[in-house]
C-alpha cells in the first residue's frame, strides 16, 4: 500500500458527510491496517454470511475451520505452528477478521494474507467451497455465500472504516452482558 492513501487518510477531515465517525480505537485500527497495506492484501476484501441469526463467537469457530482448512488444501504439510502470530513472514493464509452482527445475516468482513505464490483467485475460490460446506444447515435456500470484491486505491481507506465499524475494544465490550460479549476483531 502506498504511502499516498495512508496520507489521505491523515488529511481528511472528519466533517466529511461520506464518511462515519469513528472512535480513536476505530481511526487506530484503520491507520494500522494501510500500514500493513503491503502485507495483507487490502484491495481484496471479503465478507462470509452466515444468512441467519447466529452469535459472533459461533461465527468465530467457523473461521477458525475455515483457516485450517484453506490451509490445507493449498499446503498438505500445513500445521498451524506457535511462531505464526508474527505479522512479517507468515508461511500460511491468514485472515483478518471483523465480525458484525445484522438482522438475519450476521457477517464477518475479512482480508487475507498469503505467501506470494498464492493467487487471490485460487484462495477465493477455495475460501468459497469450505465456507459453504461449513453451513450447519446445508440444505437451506439462502446458505452460506462469500463475497469478495477487487477495489481500487481510492476505496480502500473507504472500505476499511465500513469494516471496522463495529470494532469495540475489550474495555468497552465488558460493559455488555456475558451472553452478548464477542470479539469484534480476530487474526486467525
Amino acid at each position: 500500500m502506498d504511502n499516498k492513501i495512508i496520507n489521505e487518510f491523515s488529511e481528511r477531515s472528519e466533517g466529511e458527510s461520506s464518511q462515519r465517525i469513528l472512535t480513536s480505537d476505530q481511526h487506530r485500527m484503520t491507520r494500522d491496517l494501510l500500514r500493513k497495506g503491503h502485507l495483507i492484501r487490502l484491495k481484496d476484501p471479503m465478507t462470509a454470511n452466515t444468512n441467519m441469526n447466529i452469535h459472533p463467537n459461533a461465527i468465530l469457530v467457523m473461521m477458525k475451520k475455515l483457516s485450517l482448512r484453506v490451509n490445507y488444501e493449498f499446503d498438505k504439510n500445513f500445521t498451524r505452528t506457535s511462531g505464526d502470530t508474527e505479522l512479517d513472514g507468515l508461511n500460511r493464509i491468514s485472515f483478518f477478521c471483523f465480525f458484525e452482527r445484522a438482522w438475519n445475516n450476521d457477517h464477518v468482513h475479512f482480508y487475507i494474507q498469503s505467501p506470494t505464490d498464492y493467487t487471490s483467485t485460487d484462495i477465493f475460490q477455495s475460501i468459497k467451497k469450505h465456507w459453504k460446506k461449513l453451513d450447519k444447515e446445508p440444505n437451506r435456500e439462502d446458505g452460506n455465500t462469500v463475497w469478495h470484491k477487487n477495489i481500487v486505491d481510492a476505496d480502500v481507506k473507504r472500505y476499511i472504516d465500513y469494516s471496522v465499524k463495529g470494532y469495540v475494544v475489550d474495555k468497552d465490550m465488558a460493559l455488555l452482558p456475558k451472553d452478548e460479549q464477542y470479539e469484534t476483531f480476530e487474526m486467525i
